[in-house]
């Protein structure tokens, strides 16, 4: 039987890596579909200001900015670590660092 190349990673890394592509195939089928408020819901200002904060976001950390938008879409924290090829760990410390940027941001407006 031929050996599938483990593209210069260590046989458990290579594993590693194999079973979070099934992860990531998994987390696609998986992700929810969430309802999200219609504009009359909240005011356009929160509005304005919930864009304005999330463009300067993706100008300050684009890894922030990819979480909070996988983490809006419904994903978990190991589907997005998987999606974006990161720890746990790392997703966990980003998000929580993404949030407490954005309330703060968005207490300023």
């Amino acid at each position: 039987m031929a050996q599938l190349p483990t593209h210069g990673l260590s046989t458990p890394a290579a594993g590693a890596a194999s079973g979070c592509a099934a992860r990531r195939r998994q987390a696609r089928e998986d992700v929810e579909v969430i309802d999200i408020p219609a504009a009359g819901d909240f005011p356009l200002e929160m509005a304005d200001a919930i864009d304005r904060a999330l463009d300067e976001l993706r100008n300050r950390n684009v890894r922030w900015s990819l979480i909070v938008q996988l983490r809006f879409l419904g994903l978990s924290i190991e589907q997005t670590s998987c999606v974006l090829s990161v720890g746990r760990a790392s997703v966990r410390r980003d998000w929580a660092s993404a949030r407490a940027w954005l309330k703060w941001r968005l207490s300023g407006d």
